[in-house]
């Protein structure tokens, strides 16, 4: 069967229209104002089925006022370690404390049992549980919202990669005390910058919307800055300039180790200890960000079902699979598949360093198979030089860190796309069962099984 050109791993959501819209804006010199602002958060408001919508600079940025006004300095914040430094960092320069708790293996979201235990641990008395539904598919709200209730503390969703999701019955983001979600340039809906906090609790709107309004609007320069990263990023990834170009070159530079190219690949580097918000991040969103989400609201649950599609297909595919841990199964709108996140499976026994080796050992056959997909990027937080003050060790959340794989599910990505995921991951099940038979000689010793399974880790590529 001959294989389909690949398409880039991830595309950027709003598409050509969402250039030329904000260059007319720039034109028009209507990126400083804030007139459809208001309306905008009553018209969110009433999607999510929430009294309020306060539209901010950022999702984080949203997070570190809501953790500001509800947690008392000094506090502790329950949360999973697997998910963006930032989102951290945001509850240290809210003035609480980040209170770790192991994920579930499965989803790699907030374990119930193990934010209960968090409690009973904690060097700190508890305020907020913040529990993020990652990759799209949506954590056991019902038994964190039953344990908030127990213990007499705020649950918070951030459903920044989760928009459109739905559980039982109320769209994520709007299912617990409060929520937010992303409007950011990488999200399904792409303001450039933005995010949203969505409650019910009139105290928390008018807290949040008053530390938004204090801001000064966004500087041009840094809105100029994203849309040009974004604009740039799309012009890569263009089907078929992508699979003809790019592509071999940065499968060249995986298989063989070319640092300088592998190197511009990576994000999520930054993994310090931020006390304060950047500046940079503390803008107040204006018409141009509006309008750019506006037009792209529409889209949201026919997106939401094309990546449900492709990530059926691909799940259903690869479900006898022995070596892949699967996310759970569609089930209506109640997980959105951001992407469609495998596991490689390893010994109990196995170290979250057999993880990463093991992982690159997949990467790289999916390399030479012709197709673009990456690792997570994101890191088990608890178990960071910088974070390590806080305790909590996460072992499973190291274990997942280590082992995720990313299935593109965004429209575009088509079915002979997805078909091609799958074949060249069957495959790999078969390669490693020659490799394991053809070490299986007395000749063949431990170390040399060791050495052809898990070759050295190669660069981890991000979104290109």
């Amino acid at each position: 069967m001959t294989r389909p050109l690949p398409r880039v791993r991830y595309r950027i959501y709003g598409g050509p229209a969402n250039y030329l819209r904000f260059a007319r804006d720039l034109w028009l010199r209507r990126h400083r104002t804030h007139d459809l602002v208001a309306p905008f958060e009553a018209e969110v408001a009433a999607w999510f089925g929430a009294r309020h919508a306060v539209f901010t600079s950022l999702a984080r940025v949203a997070i570190h006022d809501v953790v500001r006004a509800w947690v008392p300095a000094g506090h502790g914040v329950v949360l999973s370690p697997y998910t963006i430094v930032d989102v951290v960092n945001m509850v240290v320069a809210a003035g609480a404390v980040p209170v770790f708790a192991d994920v579930d293996a499965r989803t790699g979201n907030l374990d119930p049992d193990a934010a209960a235990r968090a409690f009973d641990t904690a060097s700190v008395p508890i305020a907020m549980i913040l529990v993020t539904h990652l990759h799209g598919v949506t954590a056991d709200l019902a038994a964190l919202r039953t344990l908030a209730q127990a213990r007499g503390v705020r649950l918070v969703e951030d459903a920044a990669q989760a928009l459109g999701a739905v559980i039982d019955g109320r769209r994520a983001g709007a299912a617990a005390d409060a929520g937010v979600v992303s409007l950011g340039s990488y999200k399904n809906v792409n303001a450039h910058f933005g995010g949203v906090v969505l409650t019910d609790d009139d105290d928390l709107a008018a807290t949040v919307r008053a530390a938004r309004d204090a801001r000064p609007t966004f500087p041009l320069r840094h809105l100029l800055r994203k849309v040009r990263e974004s604009l740039v990023t799309d012009l890569l990834g263009a089907h078929p300039f992508f699979g003809l170009v790019l592509f071999p070159v940065f499968r060249a530079a995986l298989l063989r180790g070319w640092e300088r190219i592998n190197r511009l690949l990576r994000i999520e580097l930054d993994t310090s200890l931020r006390p304060s918000v950047p500046a940079y991040m503390l803008g107040r969103p204006t018409d141009l960000q509006v309008r750019s989400a506006r037009a792209q609201w529409t889209r949201i649950d026919a997106d939401a079902a094309h990546r449900i599609h492709g990530a059926r297909r691909a799940l259903d595919a690869l479900s006898d699979h022995p070596d892949l841990l699967l996310p759970p199964p569609p089930d209506g709108l109640r997980h959105v598949y951001t992407y469609a996140a495998v596991q490689v499976v390893t010994p109990e026994d196995a170290t979250p360093d057999d993880a990463r080796m093991l992982r690159a050992e997949l990467v790289r056959h999916l390399a030479r198979q012709g197709r673009d997909v990456a690792p997570q990027h994101l890191h088990d937080v608890s178990g960071l030089p910088a974070f390590r003050r806080y305790g909590g060790a996460c072992p499973v959340a190291a274990r997942v860190a280590a082992s995720v794989v990313l299935l593109p599910t965004y429209p575009g990505y088509d079915d002979a796309q997805v078909d091609a995921n799958v074949r060249a991951l069957r495959a790999w099940r078969v390669t490693r069962r020659v490799t394991e038979t053809a070490c299986c000689s007395p000749s063949c010793s431990p170390a040399t099984t060791r050495s052809s399974r898990t070759p050295a880790p190669p660069t981890s590529p991000a979104a290109v």
